[in-house]
């Protein structure tokens, strides 16, 4: 992680609010400490259903804002498939990802120096096309 930070820049690592996660974001935390190489990790607490937040991307992937490359089958069988596919994990980290990015999702504070000031300047500097999303017209 620490090394897909310091190439990428990226403005938020979400982690959900559950076991080892949980977990994972403080040992993260504690090793950004260490190294004084600070990841923005927030903490996630989902209280919709999950196949409903996934289900609210349709529109998003039917206009083209949500794009998949050819080799992320597994990730196009599980969105395909909803709900009755055997794993949804995917389009779970794919609708909270989007949530991050849009400034929408339901996360919990910041544990990092980002504020929400940072977050929203990088946003209007185009993340969206950082990551491949195309914005709607």
């Amino acid at each position: 992680m620490f090394a897909k930070y310091e190439r990428y820049h990226c403005i938020s690592h979400g982690f959900e609010n559950i076991a080892f996660q949980e977990v994972m974001k403080q040992w993260i935390d504690d090793l950004s400490r260490e190294n004084r190489i600070y990841l923005p990790c927030v903490g996630i607490s989902q209280k919709k259903d999950k196949v409903q937040r996934i289900t609210r991307l349709s529109p998003l992937v039917e206009n083209g804002t949500i794009l998949f490359r050819r080799d992320q089958t597994e990730l196009i069988e599980e969105v395909i498939h909803l709900p009755k596919a055997d794993h949804d994990d995917g389009p779970d980290a794919l609708e909270m990802a989007i949530g991050l990015a849009r400034g929408t999702g339901p996360a919990a504070s910041a544990s990092s120096e980002a504020t929400k000031e940072d977050y929203h300047a990088e946003r209007s500097r185009g993340i969206f096309e950082k990551f491949g999303f195309r914005r709607a017209a």
